[in-house]
């Protein structure tokens, strides 16, 4: 017989078996997370972090999407939704030009 796991333990729609290749495919799929910028300053060498800005999926079998539906509530929804958030994107552009306080548009 066969190991299923449960259902809380996997992840809807995240793998596509496909019969002719007889192998699992990856279909990454991206759920809500949080964007972080780090902004550097080459020309001033100053460091600013902009606010973490949410990136909403359009995901039903995610909870912080606005496709969830409304009437998914636990119990049901903490075993057939993921509760949770991906890990946040980081970016650290390094841009080419004085920071806005010190080239004065701040």
């Amino acid at each position: 017989m066969p190991f299923i796991l449960p259902s809380y333990l996997t992840f809807p729609m995240s793998v596509m078996y496909t019969s002719s290749c007889k192998q699992l495919i990856d279909r990454s799929i991206t759920m809500c997370y949080w964007r972080r910028v780090r902004n550097t300053y080459k020309a001033c060498g100053h460091v600013m972090n902009l606010p973490d800005e949410e990136i909403k999926c359009d995901l039903r079998h995610c909870k912080f999407s606005p496709k969830h539906p409304p009437n998914c509530l636990p119990p049901q929804c903490t075993k057939t939704c993921w509760q949770y958030r991906q890990y946040p994107q980081q970016y650290a552009p390094q841009i080419d030009k004085k920071c806005p306080r010190c080239s004065g548009q701040m």
